[in-house]
């Protein structure tokens, strides 16, 4: 899940040198201990922004920068002991991806009781959550803001959990209930998987209860980036879910995304998954015919003739 921004390591091992260089270790006192994140999803006090993780990728680049700053802070920390200060603690530091959130009337967007279908003990159950009436929420949407109310509580044996997740079966629990409640709802950020759906169970003994889902806005992912090889395989990106050369065709591919981009514009330039000096020459992009979620991109060499080129692709949405 998401970890909220801790002390830099690396400006934290730079400051405590600077203070044992100068001898102003109190510096360093005062700076104080971070406090360690926990592991739940959170949001920004802002309703403008909601964060996730970085990739895993970016997290172990991060990790080995700690590492080494890690490794002369300790040096530093046993320099600080014998004069009786000691080093605040160094931690990875998560660089978090930014989303939209686009606010919408309150809209009850799923209730199983219109039509009557009631969530049986120990069901899983998966809910399309984008694309659909009444609230209408776009199939960009990689998150919610909902208040979900569980109630007409039948026959629970025991105390009751609500699970909710983008897998199946569910692991995380949404709303915990004694046996005797009659009902109960929970606010806050639902994430949905890749196609825009959530899975929900209801774990408590036996019985069956009902369940609705309110949402008030979305998030949408506005920055979405791909590196691409000559070859056409995918290197990397952001939310980007693949690329390929056209078959038949020199200096031509398709780049996918896991979003409709046609409220984006995007900007493309040669440039190398790997090292060293990308070759010269011309890009041009365009909307890919009959694929919403797609990028046209065509390279040629300096002598203007279609060439298979690697190059980066950057594009900026409206949600």
């Amino acid at each position: 899940m998401l970890r909220s921004i801790r002390t830099s390591p690396v400006a934290l091992a730079f400051g405590i040198l600077a203070c044992a260089a100068s001898g102003q270790l109190l510096a360093a006192e005062a700076m104080g201990q971070p406090q360690r994140a926990p592991q739940l999803q959170q949001w920004s006090a802002a309703p403008s922004t909601w964060y996730r993780p970085a990739p895993a990728r970016a997290e172990s680049q991060l990790r080995a920068q700690s590492d080494l700053a890690q490794s002369n802070a300790d040096s530093t920390q046993s320099n600080a002991e014998r004069l009786g200060r000691i080093s605040p603690e160094v931690e990875t530091v998560v660089a978090p991806l930014a989303y939209t959130f686009t606010p919408i009337s309150p809209c009850r967007q799923y209730n199983t009781t219109s039509p009557v279908n009631p969530l049986p003990q120990g069901v899983n159950r998966t809910i399309t959550m984008v694309g659909l009436a009444p609230c209408n929420i776009p199939a960009s949407a990689v998150a919610l803001s909902a208040n979900i109310t569980v109630f007409n509580i039948i026959g629970a044996s025991g105390n009751g959990v609500f699970k909710l997740d983008t897998i199946s079966p569910p692991a995380s629990a949404w709303i915990n209930y004694p046996a005797t409640e009659s009902q109960r709802a929970n606010a806050g950020i639902v994430a949905l998987n890749a196609i825009g759906q959530i899975v929900v169970q209801v774990a408590q003994g036996a019985g069956q209860i009902d369940f609705v889902v309110d949402v008030n806005g979305y998030y949408s992912a506005t920055t979405l980036e791909a590196i691409v090889n000559a070859d056409g395989s995918f290197a990397r990106g952001i939310h980007a879910t693949g690329s390929l050369l056209i078959a038949g065709f020199l200096g031509s591919y398709e780049v996918d995304f896991d979003r409709d981009v046609t409220p984006c514009f995007w900007v493309a330039t040669l440039g190398n998954s790997g090292g060293g000096n990308p070759t010269h020459g011309t890009i041009v992009t365009a909307a890919r015919a009959g694929n919403v979620n797609g990028v046209f991109v065509e390279t040629r060499n300096v002598g203007g003739t279609l060439t298979n080129l690697g190059f980066v692709l950057h594009l900026t949405c409206t949600p």
